[in-house]
């Protein structure tokens, strides 16, 4: 359903569906009229806000790799853990950067998901090993688990055709 065939009614009743509608106002709003990120503001304030954010976090593996490092899993090799963070941290700064263009948007959302669920076992391993030594409250850690659901939402939203038009 359209944002804008949505009744105050509906909305009191089930607000997630204005949420759902909100996030998917892409679709056409006439046959022949696909509606873009101009269209849209706040998407694109929310694109861009996640290219800084990605950016911003592959930045900080080169500035604090020992951050990284400790809450790698134990079962990676030691000689592996050095290469695996700047990697990692390299692969956000690019997806990151990629989010910018309309020729990457929809690969570099696809690259973000991919990152997203293959970091997920060194959130699990900072969650079970108490932190990896770091003084961060559980319950940080714990929030963190599915904060990476959200995250990968966020960036399956720029994963759709009609949502990259400009």
């Amino acid at each position: 359903m359209k944002i804008e065939q949505l009744s105050v009614q509906e909305i009191k009743a089930n607000p997630t569906e204005l949420v759902r509608s909100m996030l998917f106002s892409c679709r056409a709003r006439r046959p022949g009229h696909s509606v873009g990120m101009s269209t849209v503001p706040w998407k694109r304030y929310l694109l861009y806000l996640m290219a800084f954010f990605y950016t911003g976090a592959g930045l900080m593996h080169f500035i604090q790799p020992d951050y990284y490092a400790r809450i790698m899993p134990p079962f990676f090799p030691p000689a592996w853990v050095g290469p695996l963070v700047i990697l990692s941290g390299l692969a956000e700064i690019v997806l990151g950067l990629a989010l910018l263009f309309k020729r990457t948007r929809r690969l570099a959302a696809w690259g973000i998901i991919a990152l997203l669920l293959a970091v997920f076992p060194a959130n699990i391993y900072h969650y079970t090993s108490g932190g990896a030594g770091m003084d961060i409250p559980g319950w940080v850690l714990l929030i963190r688990l599915p904060l990476q659901g959200l995250l990968i939402y966020w960036a399956y939203v720029y994963t759709r055709p009609d949502c990259c038009k400009s």
